[in-house]
């Protein structure tokens, strides 16, 4: 499974894990330009597990320094996760309703 969660965020799936990967151009080198998949969460068996991992990741990477900077933070990464599992639902229902996403 492949479902694009904002324009950077790729949420990926297999038979046993999910990971979320975040697209970005290469800046330097033959390939400057060209896009490359950076594994920001993962592998999680479940949505829930990978989600907390993201929630960990960003706090872990924030910076803050006082606790109502946390709370902000935190804010904004349950803002941003909502939209994310808003996607992740509307992808699934097309795809069990047999739409874009449905591989046979």
């Amino acid at each position: 499974m492949k479902i694009r969660l904002d324009k950077q965020h790729i949420l990926y799936s297999d038979t046993m894990n999910l990971w979320i990967v975040k697209e970005q151009k290469i800046k330097t080198g033959k390939k400057a330009g060209r896009l490359e998949e950076v594994k920001v969460a993962g592998y999680c068996g479940t949505i829930e597990d990978l989600l907390l991992s993201v929630r960990a990741r960003k706090l872990r990477l924030s910076g803050v320094s006082t606790f109502e900077g946390l709370i902000s933070e935190n804010a904004m990464i349950n803002k941003s996760l909502k939209i994310w599992l808003e996607e992740i639902s509307i992808d699934v229902n097309k795809y069990l309703k047999g739409g874009d996403n449905n591989e046979q």
